[in-house]
């Protein structure tokens, strides 16, 4: 019980750590429910009540200090500033943003208003509202698609990598240049005798190898880098200043060109070297400018890569640079110019630069360059050139704005270098950074790149040879930096400087000693060794050394530090790479290049054990791992690294099992501050018996209303009672009425007199309360209610039965009330609890809280105010009344005429003591205290304000008077009346500083020196009186009205019959909304008494001033504690006369308490000590694959594990570990620990606990870690790798593969031709006898044209329905099918009979040779086959029709009429007509008369053989426009044949399609189906045939049922067979098992392809089906078919199956395409689940309310409990949480709501029947319906009347099935209770469109906006219900219908709703336009 700083004094944890007590803080509480050994308190970790004194970082408990914490404070807030802002808030603060900065139209500051909450967090898009489609298409192609960007945007990127380009050539071109070429001599002159020129070494005379020509020589070389180490890069911030990010490149760029351009014309060495230090203004700005700009134009999404992307174009550079020189290497001299080649070289460089120069200002300017400056509108143009979109460049300028003020917030005050070398986790990373920058030089690289072609020289290279050798040199530099892109994220940055530091030292010292080979010739050993040594440390140094240095100090450094490091570092690398530069010429010289080139492999050696020792890794660390990281002491880093050398030898050398110890370890839950959560009472009620009560208790009225509304809103599923003294508690004084008052309530919140008075009298046992909560507990001493409530009752209770007795829980920010350090003890006795409190790191803590700075304001005690009569008035008046005139003693008088039998009316008489009189002295006393304390204008004003305010209440009768009798006013009313007629003037006089006292005089001096913006304060007065004086003062004065707005705080009365004092002006009730209005800026001072001291959430204000003294030391820590915001003042005013020593007694009195409290550090260096033992080792292997677990490993693979868990914003997968001390002497440590895992890991596997005792708390937790990873192995959980399971067993696995592989669209079979297997059955035929033979018979309408014979050689599926057949618009045929009796003698007939039935319609397809017809036909009326064919076969010609007999014939005994003058196109006779020779109007074509003036009116023979598909409109009416046609007789044949046979011949093909279909179907269920055994084919065929076919039916609506079918069964089979999968695996295998790509591979692989109908029947170039043809063409041609067709093919079977029976055919299909499945029955699947459940738990008795609630009695009653736990409960009596139910209610609504759907009658389209489940099943709809189910619970309220007669009233209040959800987490009930809000705002209107609308209440229910746990719960349920009911569908229906569900789903299939979304409206509207 001790302030953060202050240690602990109880002996029985002396030996314990600060991490263990914490740990106890946290979990003592649960052990005491269970075996009541110890009870506990905690205490804030502040004096004030709401712990912001201190950040809550700050209270951690670990490694770091809280200094270091307060700094990763901030650099979390840069991390990401505008986290935990609300998206309303953050819409605001962005249109408040854009207006403040007028950036633009309104819709620009539309853009800002969603840009802001799109800041927060880029990737959840989807969640903000508003945002229009194009809007989301761009920020959904930003994050799928990071490189596709604006044009403009890749300019910026290629101007920054030719930048980078510059940076390398500006290096390499002088390599060559500078070479002296200290070859042989001969080699020299044969250079010289050939023409060649030397270069500028030797020109300017100092080629030599003397030492003034090496030294200057490297000057020349290391010039630029001089200027950069000490100007250049210095000059990066004032260029950036003053001409932006663009004019610094451009000038630096420019710089470059003219120094390069400078350089080609220097004749002398000085002149070299000036020209050569200018380009360090070149190079050293453009080098920190260039990747700012970069970082500062491009999005996030690429912002990474393109920081690598300068290494690698600045390698590219040095390539140019090598190239350069070897292009310009042969130049030969012209006249008067010497050196050309050289110069030319050097000139070069400047080509990239002034290309840069050139397109730069073509790029727009840093927008951030431009918000630095101010111009915000500017910046955001610049950003909207470089982002599709306004809503993207408002989104990352706010985010910039964010972070720009965020950086300014967090500064210090101190200068940055000095934070860099003065804190201790800042001097670390620049001890790392400035390592790496060194040995990034002495690492030997640039000797290579600057002196590369003089090495090749030296090593026997000719000058050309020695040039092309560079050239392969940057080559591979530039090569080998690619991978680093990848390398430095993944194999870490640390890993890859150890790998590559031996290397770059072998190669070098390879290198070096090459040398020593003899020279031979040009080509020899040793040029080879050479050359390989350099191309092996290029590769070897471009992906290690190369990129890690700069990475590593652009990461290591805290970012509102990180631009000076990055300065330091860039000037570090710079100046020991000029220090190279000068000195490697001469250190070749001197040391030869065997001992130059072994001097830097020897740094690489030293670099590696540096970098072992020093160098922290940083590889994905984020920055507050970082801040850990760098936390670590360099010496202790430095030793672990060589501690780690003995672990690699023993583990890889020697190969034993040894644990690597482990420097760093995320914190652990236990760590964190929980601070007072409510969690114990939610505990408390899950365990607690249904009689039982948790009273909450508070030190005043107004605390216990505030926590009131915080218990109630935090535990919404019990009901609470708050019982104050207004509500008449003294008066309930019967037993029934404490009995009512408390029936169904579970938390009782009140004072502690109330309390302690209901126990005194027995209305309330101490046995009855299961927890007793203490708010404020330091009140639990001496005589204190709180006090006395403990020794009476709960102490006797304990020591009667301790099982009977409550538990204790303490809260309290002030240790002590007084000085007196012994309280402290007498505290925990009373409480018989140990305190406990984070309390390391004292000193850093004070540093870095916000602790006010203390003022004293002095004022003059005598007083010179004037002075008004009116008080003197009151008392002289008060002095000369009539006590007899009182109405009470005229009372008595009356009652009792004798004053000897009146003792009353005699001790009335003597002592004056009635109520009216002691009114009158109440006024009269706190009249001259105000005064006295503020002066004579107050004390005017008071009278005048209480005189008004009595009058007024009689006047009004205010029933703040009823408690007064009559007489009582009247009286009062005539002696106020008279104190106002000695005075003159009624009215207050003005307020001027005359009448005021110097006391508040002084005040008001002061609050004039601090008005300021966002002014917050509290001014503590004695008495009420004061409060309203003062307010009222502070709000009139004319300095302070503008300025201030005064509000007013004082305590509550305990009891509402408490009678009226009229010297009372502050109404509580006025008082209300006070602290919110303070917190919202409405009111910025409020005056108040002791009442804010303690527990009331007070904002932190910036000045609090205590116009009184403190009553002691615990008021005077209380009331400083509310001055927490920075640099806020705490002010007291002192009196002149009074002794100064008084506030330095307070503060000796607070170090004293201290003092008791503080660390033994020495037990701290001991813990240390102990933490670094080496406890040994073990491991777990698997056998099968050789994986294994050590226990040093095992905390990383447990939070892994816990990492894979589903996951929610409003919830924490952390392990939670807990440790005990089983020490039994001293010096003796044993710690064991436990682990608990989150809730939705199976119950059985949830904990486990170490098996050994460890000396550390970190080998414990190792232990435990390592026992729970086995047990999750042991239980399925973890893979066979060790590896936590996705949700797919290994057959499943090994599967995805090559299903994830499917594409789109796959190879298929062709479609099997069905008269396939006809033809084989005709070539086993053996007789006539054998043929089956069918009639058909084909109408007209009812007209039967003809009856014919079908021949086969199999029987023919059943064709229950007549084929309907459209010959034309309005002309329909149907020919029935059905078995006959009757056969054909012989086949020969029937064969006769079909080719003659063919050729009338197809004799151009037929082949004339051939007679093997598939299908043969012959007349049913006729046997005779042969003689009917010979019949009706020919033709006959026209002209034999005579005109006496043509109209007699019957027009069907006619064949079809052959036109042959156009080449007998077939016609069918419609009649005879008599026609003249002439026919107006006629079409000569059509129409023709014979020569006897017949003519034939006849109609085109259909030329189409489809007559399965209604004919096309168009086609019919075109066919309608056509004038009749007539034609000659004698230019006609006719058939033989009569007309009915030709109508059957040509619907044929359609007849034979339709059998061919039922044929097709049931071969598939006679061989792959067999098992599912169909009965109904027609099913069978809808499921088979796509909508491509063109059938009468197609799959999609019975897919929609089979896809319901096959979640529900997949689900229910998972979920059944893997009891330990928790929700996140379970979905995982349900989506892989139900994917399209899984079920089309399923569909392969059973053989389904063939059967599926993708063609449609079109009968076009038709032919008869030939036997011989059929044989051995089984199926079509291959097709390519979409894996969705295949699955939904697949679908639509499970859903046929289904349909004819039920769940068990269904899976009887799912074997057969599924069998790595392990299928079994349904009611298998339900019994193991219910078998699950058949556990018993402690029942909350409320959850009886729940069963009432959903209308169904569970059986097992833990189901219910798991089904209301979110994720985030933290309690006990749990099984899981709900997301396994949830998971399985899912699709049991889905099933019901699409069975049903489907069962309506008529159909539902199949698009219908996705519409109505996305609107039934949506989230939203069904979280409005968890907010809406509710019911009545009743609730007693107590009415006190007059006379004080008491009634109770039974009242009811709501309560919804959400408010029964278990869970710990703030953040989720502020979601509740903000859905909450924005429910009660449109639950009418969608009550009302719900009801009655035309149209889903899409926009209504998206605006509800409802968290996902909402509509998780309502499917939770059903799961349960399921479940619990056997797996009832129906149970779980009559759910569905108390919440809503059916009924609405009902609604939506009667019609009269518009179903579609209102995008789809908009977009059917727009036809083909896209939405």
């Amino acid at each position: 019980m001790t302030s953060p700083e202050i240690g602990s004094s109880i002996p029985e944890t002396a030996s314990k750590s600060a991490s263990e007590r914490r740990l106890e803080y946290d979990w003592d509480y649960h052990d005491i429910n269970h075996n009541f050994p110890l009870r506990t308190f905690h205490l804030d970790p502040e004096y004030d009540d709401e712990n912001h004194s201190v950040p809550p970082a700050a209270l951690r408990i670990g490694t770091t200090t809280a200094a270091e914490r307060a700094r990763r404070n901030g650099n979390a807030k840069l991390a990401n500033p505008l986290a935990g802002i609300s998206h309303a808030m953050l819409e605001n603060m962005g249109a408040q943003y854009a207006r403040k900065h007028q950036v633009g139209d309104q819709e620009d500051i539309r853009a800002f208003s969603k840009g802001a909450v799109l800041a927060q967090d880029p990737s959840k898009y989807q969640t903000v509202a508003g945002l229009t489609e194009e809007e989301q298409t761009v920020l959904h192609t930003e994050e799928h698609h990071r490189w596709h960007q604006p044009p403009l945007l890749y300019i910026v990127i290629v101007v920054c990598s030719t930048c980078a380009a510059v940076q390398g050539m500006d290096e390499t071109v002088v390599s060559v240049p500078a070479q002296q070429f200290r070859v042989r001599e001969a080699s020299t002159d044969r250079e010289c005798s050939n023409g060649g020129q030397l270069f500028y070494t030797h020109q300017y005379g100092i080629g030599g190898e003397d030492p003034r020509s090496t030294w200057l020589t490297g000057l020349l070389n290391a010039a630029p880098y001089l200027c950069c180490a000490f100007l250049g890069c210095w000059l990066t911030v004032p260029f950036n200043s003053l001409f932006g990010r663009r004019g610094t490149i451009f000038l630096t760029c420019l710089f470059s060109a003219l120094a390069c351009f400078w350089q080609a014309f220097a004749n002398t060495w000085w002149h070299m070297f000036i020209a050569r230090f200018f380009l360090g203004f070149g190079i050293g700005p453009k080098s920190a400018t260039v990747p700012i700009f970069a970082a500062e134009t491009t999005p996030p999404r690429i912002r990474g890569a393109l920081v690598m992307q300068w290494q690698v174009w600045t390698a590219f550079g040095l390539m140019l640079g090598y190239a350069s020189d070897l292009c310009f290497y042969k130049v030969q001299d012209q006249a008067g110019v010497v050196g050309l080649n050289w110069r030319l070289m050097m000139s070069s460089a400047m080509l990239p630069a002034l290309v840069v120069v050139a397109c730069v200002f073509m790029c727009p300017e840093s927008p951030r360059w431009y918000m630095s400056k101010g111009r915000h509108f500017k910046a955001y143009q610049s950003m909207c050139k470089l982002r599709y979109n306004k809503i993207q460049a408002a989104r990352d300028i706010y985010y910039m704005h964010t972070l720009l003020e965020a950086e300014n917030d967090i500064k210090h005050g101190r200068n940055k270098f000095l934070e860099i070398l003065a804190v201790p986790r800042n001097r670390r990373a620049m001890i790392a950074s400035e390592l790496l920058m060194f040995l990034q030089q002495f690492c030997g690289v640039n000797i290579i790149s600057y002196y590369s072609s003089q090495i090749f020289l030296d090593g026997g290279f000719s000058p050309i040879s020695a040039l092309s050798a560079s050239l392969g040199f940057g080559l591979i530099n530039w090569i080998f930096a690619i991978p680093a892109i990848y390398t430095i994220d993944t194999f870490g940055r640390r890993n890859l400087l150890l790998t590559t530091y031996p290397f770059l030292s072998l190669f070098l010292f390879f290198t070096g000693f090459s040398f020593s080979i003899p020279a031979e010739t040009e080509h020899s050993t040793r040029t080879a060794c050479i050359a390989l040594g350099i191309y092996l440390y290029g590769v070897v140094y471009s992906p290690g050394q190369g990129p890690v240095p700069f990475t590593y100090s652009a990461e290591a450094y805290p970012l509102y530090v990180r631009a000076y490091g990055m300065s330091l570092a860039t000037a570090t690398t710079w100046f020991f790479n000029a220090v190279l530069s000068i000195t490697w010429p001469s250190m070749q010289m001197a040391f030869t290049p065997q001992g130059a080139f072994s001097w830097y492999a020897g740094w690489n050696i030293v670099g590696f054990f540096l970098i072992l020792t020093l160098l922290p890794e940083t590889k994905g660390k984020t920055l507050e791992e970082l801040d850990q990281v760098f936390s670590v002491p360099t010496n202790v880093h430095a030793r672990y690294r060589l501690r780690q050398l003995r672990y690699f030898v023993k583990r890889y050398v020697l190969r034993r099992h040894v644990e690597p110890e482990r420097l760093y370890a995320h914190e652990d839950t236990r760590d964190v501050d929980r601070g007072f959560d409510h969690d114990d009472e939610k505990a408390e009620l899950e365990k607690a018996s249904p009689e039982k009560l948790i009273w909450f208790l508070a030190p005043n009225v107004a605390l216990a209303d505030q926590q009131a509304k915080v218990i109630a809103d935090q535990i919404p599923s019990v009901q609470t009672r708050l019982l104050r003294g207004a509500d008449g508690v003294d008066h309930w004084s019967e037993q029934w009425i404490w009995d009512d008052i408390l029936r169904d309530i579970k938390i009782v919140i009140s004072t502690h007199q109330i309390l302690l008075d209901a126990l005194i009298h027995g209305f309330v046992q101490m046995a009855k309360l299961s927890l007793l909560i203490f708010d404020e507990a330091h009140h639990c001493m001496s005589n204190h209610p709180a006090s006395r409530i403990l020794h009476d009752f709960f102490h006797p209770q304990l020591a009667i039965n301790k099982e009977q007795s409550p538990a204790i829980l303490g809260l309290t920010a002030s240790p002590v009330v007084n000085g007196k350090a012994g309280k402290l003890e007498e505290l925990e006795r009373n409480l018989q609890a140990i305190s406990r409190t984070p309390k390391t790191h004292r000193e850093e803590l004070l540093q870095y809280r916000n602790l006010p700075t203390l003022i004293t304001l002095t004022y003059h005690t005598a007083s010179t105010a004037r002075k008004f009569p009116l008080l003197p008035n009151l008392g002289q008046m008060r002095m000369s009344l009539d006590i007899e005139q009182d109405p009470y003693v005229k009372a008595l008088m009356q009652s009792r005429p004798t004053e000897s039998a009146s003792p009353e009316l005699n001790r009335v008489k003597l002592n004056r003591r009635t109520y009216c009189q002691d009114q009158l002295k109440n006024l009269d006393v706190r009249a001259q205290t105000v005064e006295r304390e503020l002066g004579s204008w107050g004390t005017y004003w008071y009278i005048i304000a209480c005189i008004h305010k009595l009058q007024m209440g009689i006047r009004n009768r205010s029933a703040s008077l009823e408690l007064l009798d009559d007489d009582e006013k009247t009286y009062l009313e005539r002696c106020l009346s008279n104190v106002l007629s000695c005075i003159s003037e009624k009215a207050v006089p003005r307020l001027d500083n005359e009448c005021l006292s110097d006391k508040i005089l002084r005040l008001i001096e002061f609050l004039v020196t601090e008005q300021k913006p966002g002014f917050t304060g509290l001014i503590f007065v004695k008495t009420r009186a004061e409060v309203a004086v003062l307010s009222e003062i502070l709000s009139q004065h004319p300095r302070l009205k503008d300025y201030y707005t005064v509000s007013t705080f004082v305590g509550e009365s305990n009891s509402v019959k408490r009678r009226t004092n009229i010297a009372e002006l502050v109404d509580v009730r006025c008082q209300v909304s006070t602290l919110d209005d303070l917190r919202l800026g409405r009111k910025n001072l409020v005056v108040t008494t002791s009442a804010l001291e303690e527990g009331i959430d007070v904002s932190a204000c910036n000045v609090v001033i205590c116009f009184d003294h403190p009553q002691n030391l615990k008021s005077l820590i209380q009331r400083r504690g509310r001055a927490r915001k920075s640099e806020s003042k705490f002010a007291l005013m002192l009196a002149e006369d009074e002794d100064p020593s008084t506030i330095s007694t307070w503060h000796e009195l607070e170090v004293a308490m201290r003092k008791l409290y503080e660390d033994d550090m020495r037990e701290l260096r001991d813990l240390e000590a102990l933490e670094a033992i080496d406890e040994g080792d073990r491991e777990f292997v698997v056998e099968k694959t050789g994986a294994k677990l050590l226990l040093s490993d095992a905390v990383r693979h447990l939070y892994h594990f816990c990492a894979t868990l589903p996951t929610s914003q409003l919830s924490n997968v952390a392990p939670i570990f807990t440790y005990q001390d089983n020490s039994q002497g001293i010096g003796q440590r044993a710690i064991t620990a436990n682990v608990i895992l989150p809730i939705s890991v199976d119950i059985s596997v949830r904990e486990a606990s170490g098996r050994s005792t460890w000396i550390t708390d970190k080998n414990a937790k190792r232990d435990a870690a390592f026992e729970a990873y086995k047990q999750l192995y042991d239980a399925g959980l973890i893979s066979e790798n060790l590896l936590p399971i996705r949700g797919y067993d290994e057959a499943i696995a090994d599967v995805k593969a090559e299903v994830g592989k499917i594409p789109s669209l796959v190879p298929a079979a062709g479609q099997l031709k069905p008269w396939h297997l006809v033809a084989r059955q005709w070539q086993a035929i053996a007789n006539v006898s054998s043929l089956y033979c069918y009639e058909i018979l084909l109408r007209r309408g009812d007209e039967a044209l003809v009856t014919m014979h079908m021949l086969l050689p199999c029987s023919l599926p059943v064709i229950q329905h007549p084929i309907t057949l459209f010959w034309d618009a309005s002309t329909t045929f149907s020919a029935s099918v059905y078995p006959s009796s009757s056969t054909t003698s012989r086949i020969e007939h029937a064969i006769q009979s079909t080719g003659l039935l063919f050729s009338s319609v197809f004799r151009s397809r037929m082949d004339a040779e051939r007679s093997d017809y598939v299908a043969l036909f012959a007349p049913a009326e006729n046997d005779h086959g042969i003689q009917w064919a010979e019949h009706f076969s020919g033709t006959i010609k026209g002209d034999r029709l005579k005109q006496s007999d043509a109209f007699a014939l019957s027009l069907s005994s006619l064949g079809i009429i052959r036109d042959l003058s156009r080449n007998g196109v077939p016609h069918v006779l419609k009649g005879f007509e008599k026609q003249s020779s002439t026919l107006n109007g006629s079409r000569s074509e059509d129409t023709k008369v014979g020569e006897n003036g017949l003519s034939l009116h006849v109609s085109r023979f259909p030329k189409r053989t489809d007559f399965l598909h209604p004919v096309a409109q168009n086609i019919e009416k075109a066919l309608h426009e056509v004038n009749k046609i007539l034609l000659r007789p004698e230019d006609c044949e006719i058939d033989r044949l009569p007309l009915p046979y030709a109508y059957f011949a040509a619907i044929v093909p359609s007849i034979l399609h339709r059998i061919g279909v039922r044929l097709l179907a049931r071969f598939l269920c006679d061989t792959l189906l067999a098992p599912a055994g169909f009965k109904q084919l027609d099913l069978v065929i809808t499921a088979i045939t796509t909508t491509a076919a063109q059938e009468p039916s197609n799959y999609q609506r019975i897919e929609y049922l089979g896809d319901s079918v096959l979640k529900f069964l997949t689900s229910l089979t998972l979920m059944s067979e893997q009891l330990r999968w928790h929700e996140g695996i379970l979905s995982s295998a349900k989506d892989h098992i139900v994917s399209n790509a899984s079920l089309a591979k399923a569909a392969l692989e059973a053989g389904l392809d063939p059967f599926i109908q993708t063609k449609a029947f079109t009968g076009t170039k038709w032919r008869p089906i030939y036997v011989s043809d059929l044989v051995d063409s089984t199926a079509e041609e291959p097709r390519e078919m979409s894996t969705k067709t295949l699955a939904d093919v697949v679908e639509a079977l499970i859903g046929t199956a289904f349909l004819e029976g039920g769940f068990d055919k269904a899976i009887a299909i799912l074997k057969i395409f599924l069998p790595r499945v392990f299928w079994s029955g349904i009611e298998d699947r339900n019994e193991i689940l219910v078998s699950a459940y058949n556990i018993s738990i402690n029942y909350p008795p409320h959850f009886t309310q729940l069963e009432q609630l959903v209308r169904y009695d569970f059986n097992h009653k833990a189901l219910p409990l798991e089904a209301l736990t979110h994720p985030s409960y933290k309690g006990t009596n749990v099984s899981a949480s709900y997301e396994r139910l949830e998971f399985l209610g899912d699709v049991c609504l889905d099933i019901i709501v699409s069975s049903t759907s489907f069962a309506h009658n008529p159909p539902i389209p199949t698009h219908g029947l996705h519409l109505i489940r996305t609107a039934v099943v949506n989230a939203n709809f069904l979280a409005y319906l968890c907010l809406t189910l509710s019911m009545s619970v009743p609730r007693t309220t107590i009415i006190t009347g007059g006379k004080n007669k008491i009634s109770s009233h039974e009242t009811t209040v709501p309560r919804q099935i959400w408010q029964f959800m278990r869970q710990t987490a703030p953040a989720v009930r502020t979601a509740q209770q903000d859905c909450l809000k924005r429910y009660e705002t449109l639950r009418g209107p969608i009550l009302e469109s719900l009801r009655q609308g035309t149209h889903i209440p899409w926009s209504l229910l998206a605006r509800l906006d409802a968290p996902k746990f909402f509509s998780d719960i309502i499917e939770s349920v059903i799961g349960a219900i399921y479940i619990d009911s056997h797996g009832s569908l129906k149970a779980c229906e009559g759910f569905l219908e108390t919440l809503g569900v059916m009924g609405y789903l009902r609604r939506l299939l009667e019609g009269g709703v518009a179903l579609y979304h209102p995008k789809e409206e908009l977009g059917q509207l727009a036809d083909t336009e896209s939405v």
